[in-house]
């Protein structure tokens, strides 16, 4: 059942079918953005790949523990929510 190997692990992360082993999905993502850097050269937003990155970089959880750190619930969400209201 060598497919059942390579299903994506929430504690290793994401798999690679040509490696047959398992690529944190920053890694991956950084590859894809690497792949389409001279496309977004091309367009002239090559700034928006590294804020994609970024993103991933700072995931939901330490969001979360950053807005948390000696604040009340309230204050919590309305960081959270100023932080998707954003543009």
């Amino acid at each position: 059942m060598r497919g059942v190997r390579l299903l994506p692990d929430p504690r290793t992360g994401p798999a690679d079918p040509v490696l047959e082993t398992r690529v944190p999905a920053t890694e991956q993502l950084a590859h894809l953005l690497d792949a389409a850097r001279p496309r977004a050269q091309e367009l002239g937003c090559e700034n928006a790949l590294e804020m994609v990155l970024d993103m991933a970089r700072d995931i939901g959880a330490k969001r979360q523990r950053r807005a948390a750190r000696g604040s009340r619930l309230q204050s919590v969400v309305e960081k959270l929510a100023a932080s998707f209201t954003r543009v």
